[in-house]
């Protein structure tokens, strides 16, 4: 989206990411925990461009998508059609620095590794969007769809297929973005 509004860079709002991942599990998703750096594969399977976190031990993600897709490609590790909840920092360069792009921030992230519903796990986000305070709306990408807060994007939704690996996945809340979106369509009335 081209925006031209100046945005004042939000802080994390921590108790925001807690009731996120507390209300995905009242749905009956499965919180698991997750690496934050995996095989260097797995972040270039949903990253475009350069990626510069590097360790030694592999790429800092650039979410937990990378993570649960390095978890699910490890036999038995999680189970196929069931959906799952996972909070992490996440590290991208490929974007400007600017109040609404920063290249670390914490997400809660949604994924159903085989066979998931797109719009059971996008209805579940806008739920709690909406239980938050904001009202979503819907646009539709060339990937997916995202959900859309007083213009700033505040999550995205879809179904990949690599490498014979089938997942969906979802952006359960990131923040501060979501922060940013909510002052701002309570400052624009929206």
């Amino acid at each position: 989206m081209n925006d031209t509004r100046t945005y004042k860079r939000s802080v994390i709002d921590w108790s925001r990411l807690g009731r996120a991942v507390d209300f995905y599990k009242s749905l009956g998703y499965i919180y698991v925990e997750v690496p934050w750096y995996v095989d260097p594969r797995f972040v270039q399977f949903t990253y475009t461009g350069t990626h510069r976190f590097k360790t030694g031990l592999g790429d800092l993600v650039g979410s937990a998508e990378q993570s649960l897709l390095s978890m699910s490609s490890s036999s038995g590790v999680l189970t196929p059609g069931t959906k799952y909840v996972a909070c992490s920092p996440c590290f991208r360069d490929n974007m400007p620095d600017d109040a609404l792009h920063s290249p670390t921030f914490m997400k809660v992230e949604l994924y159903i590794p085989g066979e998931g519903t797109l719009e059971d796990l996008m209805y579940d986000a806008m739920e709690f969007f909406i239980s938050e305070g904001v009202d979503p709306k819907v646009y539709h990408t060339h990937e997916g769809q995202d959900l859309v807060v007083a213009g700033i994007e505040v999550g995205s939704y879809g179904t990949r297929e690599v490498n014979g690996i089938r997942w969906t996945y979802g952006t359960g809340v990131a923040e501060p973005r979501f922060s940013q979106a909510k002052i701002e369509q309570e400052l624009s009335g929206k």
